[in-house]
């Protein structure tokens, strides 16, 4: 890779694409030996005219002979007699990108070098291809990226896909999930002795199973055609060269006849999420009962349609589709629980996809419902928050003790309980207008910590109970009320203290009118943008801002402020967020208002107040204090 990038291929898509070619060129070459030597009758693929196209002529060429002869084999395959629907999908439109010929000099003989031959019976060409893939390190177009191979292993594990079913991906990609699946299914069918020793041969699979695998059971779909051309080899050297891989955009072209046409009884994907499609070209049926061009959602439509009765999916969906308040997104969470039986929503966690993107996503693991079953769709969800996947969160992704996989794992078969899992009825989801937005449901255990001082032992009482949402009464006609803003530092200030002038414009009447006592709450609330308004009558704040009303006096306001912008509180915060990109996250109203809030006599809270108020004004002294030294500084070097 480092070799086609300084030879001038710098889109790391690009140079897997041309590795691919010449790794075809030299394994059909290979493969065309090895039966010609066994049968003696056997037609060559590489005869007359073509004789030139055979890897072994390439090695010894070097500079424009080389760049001529490899241009010419890669821009011809396609017409190869006897070539393979596969290798014809891979040479469509190919072309050769590595122009600077000592480049291509160096990669030819890379390949050449590689080793291809199994050992101990493992077949090493599918590792080294995906060690190739690892090196995708750029984000693609329309929200692609790709998923990591563990992750893809987790979602096929509790999937479970059987030899006898017909798998598909309609967002291919590099084919991760169809070689996922294959390897699932041989693990289970190779002998406990040969996997202990590292084989993965599935010895006891039968002869017609083998077949149904090999040419029948994987279907992939992708609009990219380089991304499919390079699924196409990463399955050709898994020993699946007869998949059904190709260039097909499933949201906008259908299968031919009535909707929904061919069904699988496994889907496994991670669709693109972040594009929209143009409405004319999107399936009319596929959008039924949905009315959206967000692909997610679209996608998500898709795997129910097509999916055979009692058929199971285990797809990647970004977090706003458990819980977004449209219609469309509402819609599908239904279907997801009336049509089919939604088993499992795997929180992921955040940096998953990092470096590519902070998208917070979750796993779904879910099966359509047989037409001719009287039980009840989905009955619970099983929830699991995976925080931890074995690896940092940070753009490095480096290795890490810490992985709950084995732990999902584990608890999957019987859907056990535990500190990161549990289950929802249907009747709690349905009563929460279909929200699948884990933090809603998840049991609380919050040790809110207070100056040292844990809340054990007190009564606890939550937002909701001390909270009501306060009238959006706007500013109108008061336009001479002070402006005010909330800072992370010192919560809610007057505008003009925050930025040393009033910045608001002349018009303030769509303005929030925010009374006395009122708790204002901005974003982010997990850096503790939030304060009371004890200052005045009444000012104006941002329409951005909610405003909250307290229901009585139960609680002095000083101490529920500090309470709710403490250090301990604001972890409270961050693991209540929901949302897809990091910086856009927040807390859905409901959950806020379930956040548990202490209430320890008034003695202690008072003396609590005190300490914290000690503290304000030591700190105001210090700064006080350090201003009147930068003044006499000044003042001296004058």
């Amino acid at each position: 890779m480092d070799i086609l990038w300084s030879g001038g291929v710098n889109n790391p898509s690009a140079s897997i694409e041309q590795i691919s070619y010449l790794l075809f060129l030299r394994m059909l070459t290979e493969k065309d030996d090895a039966l010609a030597s066994l049968d003696k009758k056997y037609t060559r693929i590489f005869s007359g005219k073509w004789s030139r196209y055979a890897w072994g002529n390439f090695v010894t060429l070097t500079g424009d002979p080389l760049f001529n002869a490899v241009r010419d084999a890669i821009e011809s395959l396609h017409e190869l007699p006897n070539m393979s629907e596969t290798g014809r999908t891979l040479f469509n439109r190919a072309t050769l990108k590595i122009y600077d010929r000592p480049t291509l000099r160096a990669v030819v003989q890379g390949v050449h070098d590689l080793d291809l031959n199994a050992h101990d019976g493992h077949d090493m060409k599918g590792d080294m291809y995906e060690y190739l893939l690892s090196k995708l390190s750029a984000s693609g177009t329309n929200g692609q990226f790709r998923t990591p191979r563990h992750i893809i292993d987790l979602i096929t594990s509790l999937v479970n896909p059987q030899p006898s079913q017909r798998i598909c991906d309609p967002a291919v990609g590099t084919a991760g999930f169809l070689v996922s699946a294959f390897s699932h299914i041989k693990r289970q069918h190779t002998k406990a002795a040969d996997l202990r020793r590292g084989h993965l041969d599935g010895s006891l699979l039968k002869p017609a199973q083998w077949k149904f695998l090999e040419e029948q059971a994987f279907t992939g779909f992708d609009n990219d055609a380089d991304m499919v051309k390079i699924a196409i080899l990463n399955l050709y050297l898994h020993q699946l060269e007869k998949a059904q891989v190709s260039h097909h955009n499933p949201l906008t072209t259908g299968f031919g006849g009535a909707y929904p046409g061919r069904l699988y009884d496994c889907i496994l994907a991670n669709p693109p999420f972040a594009g929209k499609v143009q409405d004319e070209s999107i399936l009319s049926d596929l959008n039924y009962k949905i009315n959206t061009r967000a692909t997610e959602l679209l996608f998500l439509k898709w795997f129910i349609d097509h999916l055979t009765p009692g058929g199971r999916a285990g797809v990647i969906v970004p977090n706003s589709v458990l819980f977004a308040d449209i219609n469309a997104a509402r819609t599908m969470r239904e279907l997801l629980l009336t049509e089919c039986d939604l088993q499992a929503v795997v929180s992921l966690p955040n940096g998953v996809f990092k470096p590519y993107a902070g998208v917070a996503t979750a796993a779904l693991i879910f099966q359509k419902r047989s037409a001719h079953t009287i039980q009840p769709s989905t009955t619970s969800v099983w929830f699991y928050d995976l925080t931890a996947d074995g690896f940092s969160l940070d753009d490095k992704r480096t290795p890490i003790e810490t992985n709950d996989i084995p732990d999902v794992l584990i608890k999957w078969p019987t859907r056990e309980e535990g500190q990161n899992s549990y289950r929802v009825p249907i009747e709690k989801i349905r009563d929460n207008d279909w929200s699948l937005a884990a933090g809603r449901y998840k049991p609380r255990k919050v040790e809110t910590v207070i100056d040292g001082a844990p809340r054990s032992g007190h009564p606890v009482i939550t937002l909701g109970e001390l909270l009501k949402p306060a009238a959006n009464e706007r500013v109108g006609k008061d336009l001479d009320a002070p402006v005010m803003s909330i800072t992370m530092e010192f919560g809610l200030i007057d505008q003009a203290e925050k930025f040393k002038k009033r910045i608001a414009s002349a018009d303030i009447s769509t303005y929030k009118k925010v009374y006395r006592n009122d708790l204002v709450v901005g974003f982010p609330i997990d850096e503790g943008v939030l304060g009371f308004q004890t200052k005045y009558p009444f000012a104006a704040v941002s329409p951005a801002y909610t405003i909250w009303r307290l229901k009585g006096d139960c609680v002095d306001i000083g101490f529920l402020e500090m309470v709710l912008r403490s250090s301990s509180m604001r972890a409270v915060y961050r693991s209540l967020m929901q949302g897809a990109v990091d910086r856009r996250r927040s807390i859905p109203k409901d959950v806020f208002l379930g956040i548990e809030i202490p209430i320890p006599p008034d003695e202690l809270q008072k003396e609590l107040l005190r300490k914290h108020r000690a503290i304000d004004s030591a700190r105001n002294t210090i700064t006080s204090l350090e201003l009147e030294i930068e003044k006499s500084i000044a003042e001296l070097l004058r």
